[in-house]
């Protein structure tokens, strides 16, 4: 009645596996046969369909029924190799304490329990922690003793996790390697003036200006002091792989005097000093000027403005081609930054990481040669038309102070009210 009972539960399995009506008709014999007690005219037939080939779970079927039927002629170790093949062609599938008597299904267990692999787990990060199956496994980089078979690993890293399917052979080897990528990030700190105390947290880290410091990924309050000024208090973000940029102008504190350079403005003293020297006659002559002196005096003022809009024009030329190239290359700069920092943050997990790679570096490329080209450049030009409008507004209030014009008008009142050629030429000169 038992073995009836085994019959129909082994070709409820079965059919599971590959449908009723796909059941070999060789694999029916053999259930027969081992059900009616026939384990060797079983053996014999479950042999011939394990040397067939094919399917991989039909013939893992197959060897677990052979084992079962060595293990019911009393021959243990063509039971234990039956029940290995069955084992390494479906690791996954195992012996149901309802559909099998308790001695096969031990027997079973115990084949199963030997057959072991090594699982090693590689990891980017020396604190990452391995669980195996639930079961903690020690740090990154151990070989572990495992089961053959589909093992679940978890690796958890600073409260990140990565959960990993991994199939190990019997008697074979893998090694998984888990990235994160990294875990710090890095803070550049500068202040006006310079020299300011920096805290990150409850930690003094130096004086500004300081670059690219290396901090864990988070959340920090960085705290900026000097002498007199009052003191900066700033929530930032630190992520993993970026850096962080801070430039803070301190303020004086309250209650601080500045100390505030003045110049005072020009002044101008005129001292008339008249002096009578012993047996001196001193006479003064008041010379009326010739009419020429008007004509003399607009030739002159005309000259003296033609470099005047010369040098504003331009000035102001260089100033907007400059400004244009200048802005053109920070912007230039920041897409370089921006495109460095997408390439940092890659992990090497990416689907299509080396497409990516490549597209982040080509852009970091053409953003750095454009602001090469331009953001200096720009800034120089930007000065020079500078330089040119500030000489531009300073002739204008000095033109009526000019020396030249004061001697030209001089040169020509000394020339009996006649304005010669060659004054003429030199005023124009």
């Amino acid at each position: 009645m038992f073995k009836r009972f085994v019959v129909v539960v082994v070709l409820v399995g079965v059919s599971r596996v590959a449908g009723a009506d796909a059941l070999d008709v060789a694999v029916k014999k053999a259930v027969r046969e081992y059900a009616a007690g026939s384990f060797k005219k079983a053996i014999a037939t479950l042999k011939k369909i394990v040397e067939r080939g094919g399917d991989a779970k039909k013939r893992a079927l197959a060897y677990r029924l052979l084992g079962a039927s060595y293990v019911s002629i009393n021959k243990d170790g063509d039971a234990s190799a039956s029940f290995r093949k069955a084992i390494e062609l479906d690791p996954e599938e195992g012996l149901d304490a309802n559909r099998y008597p308790p001695s096969i299904v031990e027997f079973f267990v115990g084949v199963k329990a030997k057959m072991r692999g090594k699982l090693t787990i590689k990891c980017d990060r020396e604190d990452a922690q391995v669980e195996i199956d639930g079961r903690p496994a020690g740090k990154c980089g151990e070989a572990q003793d495992v089961p053959s078979g589909k093992r679940k690993v978890v690796v958890t890293s600073k409260g990140k996790s990565q959960e990993r399917t991994i199939y190990v052979a019997v008697d074979g080897s893998v090694t998984e390697e888990v990235k994160f990528g990294p875990s710090t990030g890095k803070i550049a700190i500068d202040s006006v003036p310079k020299g300011a105390t920096v805290s990150i947290g409850e930690k003094e880290i130096g004086k500004t200006p300081i670059e690219n410091y290396e901090v864990d990924a988070g959340e920090y309050v960085v705290v900026i002091e000097l002498a007199g000024f009052a003191p900066i208090r700033e929530k930032v973000v630190i992520e993993a792989g970026g850096v962080k940029a801070i430039l803070k102008p301190l303020e004086k504190a309250a209650g601080t005097t500045a100390t505030v350079a003045t110049v005072p403005p020009k002044t101008t003293t005129t001292t008339t000093t008249t002096t009578t020297p012993p047996k001196t006659t001193t006479t003064a002559v008041t010379a009326t000027p010739p009419k020429t002196t008007t004509t003399t005096t607009t030739i002159s003022t005309g000259v003296v403005k033609k470099p005047s809009r010369w040098m504003r024009t331009w000035g102001w030329a260089l100033v907007g081609v400059g400004g244009l190239s200048t802005i053109v290359g920070f912007i230039s700069a920041i897409k370089n930054l921006s495109a460095k920092s997408d390439d940092d943050a890659l992990t090497g997990n990416e689907p299509n990481f080396k497409q990516l790679q490549a597209e982040y570096q080509e852009r970091a490329d053409d953003t750095s040669t454009i602001a090469n080209i331009t953001l200096w450049p720009g800034l120089v030009l930007t000065i020079a038309g500078g330089v040119l409008l500030i000489l531009d507004a300073t002739s204008k209030k000095s033109v009526a102070e000019s020396p030249l014009r004061v001697l030209g008008i001089g040169a020509v009142r000394d020339a009996r009210g006649v304005t010669t050629p060659m004054l003429q030429g030199a005023w124009r000169f």
